[in-house]
């Protein structure tokens, strides 16, 4: 049955209900009135042809004949107290008239053929219910069809896959179902490569952040042993060249730690290991780390520690990896003025607090600001990859912290990384 041929049929239906339900309300108005003309119209022919029969009798004799005859509902009355709205018949060539005393009202016709026995109304009320179920099954041969397709997308656009409508009879749903179907199928296969990309791309990360690494930490190691003059002095043109190898040595280090970091956070493979850290040691450990690099830049890197021996709960290695983000972050963004690391107590939590005087962060770009290798749109000749931040907050909410932007704004930006600390802690 074609989509077009059940959508007929369903109109048809809802006209036929129609039709019926009208045809019930007429009868019902126009019923009573009809019945209570054709009574008059009966009483008064009745009428007619007594007045005829008894025209040679006297009213005596008429009203004695009515009662031979049991005509109780007639009664023989002069001309002048006849209701002119009644049913009557004037006796010809006399003063008197024949009254009807009780003809049909429109009421009781009403009530004569409204349905009086249980038997007729639950009959009436079955009829009815049996209009609706057919119409309501042929409603079904169009909608159920439509249902199926609309909620298979929803699963579908929910992230369900392997979703699949069954094929209707051949009607014009078919071919969109058909379609609908091999749209998923094609779908759930792509997003099957799709993964498998990923996962490789994650796998040639983790290898190639891990095998750069060995070679840039020797690098770095024969830059200090040359810096500490372990191979001999230096003149001042040598010491320059391996400063800037050091550096740079340095700065690819961070990006393929980065790197590394981020594949093992995906593959959920990064160890924690927990300890009980002073948390202001391990801040000064990390700026002294970085105190070189705000130096080239001619930025001066303050410390605020305000909170003495603040011990909390985490994996040292992660935290000071977080707190080298943010400072590192603050140091390439800044081009002069000074870089403010500060710690502190705040209710349960211990706060880093980082500060910097460079530009502040573009609006457009805050809601950005935390996805992986996102940049600001004037970063060109800044080195980075865009992972510190977004890798800082994934460090510090798998450790139970939080990583969140204080303010920006044109006279610089404040980051602050809180984690709780526990009771007995401080």
């Amino acid at each position: 049955m074609t989509l077009r041929t059940r959508f007929w049929l369903v109109s048809l239906g809802l006209v036929v209900s129609a039709l019926l339900l009208f045809l019930i309300f007429v009868s019902n108005v126009l019923t009573p009135h009809i019945a209570e003309r054709v009574v008059r119209l009966d009483e008064e022919n009745r009428m007619l042809r007594l007045a005829r029969e008894f025209a040679a009798l006297d009213s005596q004799e008429i009203e004695n004949e009515l009662v031979r005859r049991s005509l109780t509902n007639i009664s023989l009355l002069p001309k002048g107290s006849v209701d002119p709205k009644g049913v009557f018949v004037t006796l010809p060539g006399s003063d008197f008239a024949f009254v009807s005393k009780r003809p049909l009202t429109v009421n009781e016709a009403r009530k004569a053929l409204t349905f009086s026995s249980p038997r007729q109304l639950a009959l009436l009320i079955f009829a009815l219910l049996v209009l609706y179920f057919i119409a309501t099954q042929l409603a079904g041969f169009v909608i159920r069809p439509v249902h199926r397709l609309t909620k298979a997308v929803q699963a579908l656009a929910e992230g369900e896959r392997g979703v699949a409508v069954p094929i209707p009879a051949e009607t014009e749903l078919a071919e969109l179902a058909r379609s609908f179907n091999q749209m998923a199928t094609d779908l759930q296969a792509r997003e099957t490569e799709l993964k498998q990309a990923l996962q490789a791309k994650e796998r040639i990360f983790a290898t190639t952040s891990h095998e750069l690494r060995t070679p840039l930490t020797v690098i770095l190691g024969y830059c200090q042993m040359l810096q500490d003059g372990l191979k001999g002095p230096l003149n001042e043109e040598q010491s320059q060249v391996v400063g800037v190898i050091h550096r740079n040595a340095g700065g690819l280090l961070r990006q393929v730690e980065a790197l590394l970091t981020l594949s093992q956070l995906r593959a959920r493979s990064l160890p924690f290991e927990r300890e009980r850290v002073d948390l202001g040691q391990l801040v000064e450990q990390a700026v002294d780390g970085l105190a070189g690099l705000a130096e080239n830049k001619g930025l001066t890197l303050e410390t605020a520690l305000n909170a003495d021996h603040l011990e909390v709960l985490i994996d040292p290695r992660v935290g000071e990896q977080i707190t080298s983000n943010l400072v590192a972050n603050a140091i390439k963004y800044t081009c002069q003025g000074h870089v403010r690391v500060a710690l502190e107590k705040r209710g349960g939590e211990a706060r880093v607090v980082v500060s910097d005087t460079g530009p502040g962060i573009a609006a457009d770009f805050r809601p950005s600001l935390f996805q992986e290798f996102s940049r600001g749109p004037e970063t060109d000749g800044i080195e980075g990859n865009g992972l510190g931040l977004a890798l800082s907050r994934q460090l510090a909410e798998n450790m139970g912290g939080s990583v969140e932007l204080l303010q920006t704004g044109p006279g610089g930006s404040s980051f602050c990384w809180s984690h709780p600390v526990e009771v007995g802690d401080a």
